[in-house]
């Protein structure tokens, strides 16, 4: 069994526990009620040729360990926040990277820029309980889902008001997911199952999506060489974990990495 797999075996059995300790009608019911969400896409959307950055905030992952339990989560996301960021990613799977829907909700009620769920999103159960938690957009990654599933899934996003966020990893991913009507997309140049990352991906993705369509590189980005390689493309927004999660102080390495960007253009 590759990681993805074992990863989502793993969702499934959560998310059956967690539907019997609360109902989904009533998580539905939550999500309804929130208010409004932020525009997640608009604040991706680069005016002056800089890119705008989703930074990230994991406690940990299947090839890296950031500090687990020990990580002030809302203390990153509000350093990030002060240091540039367009919007925080916050991952909320428990068992491999050692995160919450708790993490989120603290986060949302803490930063003023929009609030990424970031998870294996297999059930709409999830899309309601990232919704009720705050969350102004959640992650859909294609690899996971088969079509029907995916389209089933942005429409229910669109009814609760939370922005579907597409990612894809290869050309069959970018087939399923182009037949639907998007705003934005996160092209992932990590192999979801080996974990190997080919920045390459990049460009042989980006090629087919159209100019309507906001696109978001993720993963592989260890610097502003890399965001130049994809500005080159066309593509001027990026998420970002590792990099700044690796380092003592996380804001400040975006703020010299958004620095060093500013002064490239």
């Amino acid at each position: 069994m590759n990681r993805l797999d074992k990863i989502v075996t793993h969702r499934k059995d959560a998310i059956t526990l967690r539907m019997k300790e609360k109902p989904i009608l009533k998580i539905r019911a939550d999500a309804e009620a929130m208010p409004p969400v932020l525009d997640f896409r608009k604040a991706l959307i680069s005016a002056n040729g800089e890119t705008r950055i989703i930074s990230e905030v994991k406690k940990t992952s299947p090839t890296d360990d950031f500090g687990g339990e020990s990580i002030d989560a809302v203390g990153i996301a509000l350093a990030y926040e002060s240091a540039g960021a367009s919007s925080i990613s916050v991952l909320t799977e428990p068992e491999f990277f050692s995160g919450s829907m708790e993490d989120l909700a603290n986060i949302k009620k803490s930063v003023k820029i929009p609030v990424l769920c970031k998870d294996f999103i297999i059930d709409p159960f999830q899309i309601y309980e990232a919704r009720a938690a705050g969350a102004d957009a959640i992650l859909l990654i294609a690899a996971i889902l088969d079509s029907y599933e995916l389209k089933d899934f942005i429409s229910i996003c669109r009814v609760v008001g939370i922005t579907p966020f597409v990612e894809i990893t290869n050309k069959s991913d970018a087939e399923k997911a182009l037949n639907i009507e998007l705003e934005l997309i996160g092209i992932n140049c990590r192999d979801l199952k080996t974990f190997e990352i080919d920045r390459s991906v990049f460009k042989e993705l980006s090629a087919d999506i159209p100019e309507s369509i906001l696109v978001v590189a993720e993963s592989g980005i260890n610097g502003n060489e890399e965001l130049k390689m994809i500005n080159e493309l066309g593509i001027y927004s990026a998420l970002i974990g590792s990099l700044f999660m690796k380092t003592d102080d996380p804001g400040k390495a975006l703020r010299r990495l958004l620095s060093e960007n500013h002064d490239q253009n």
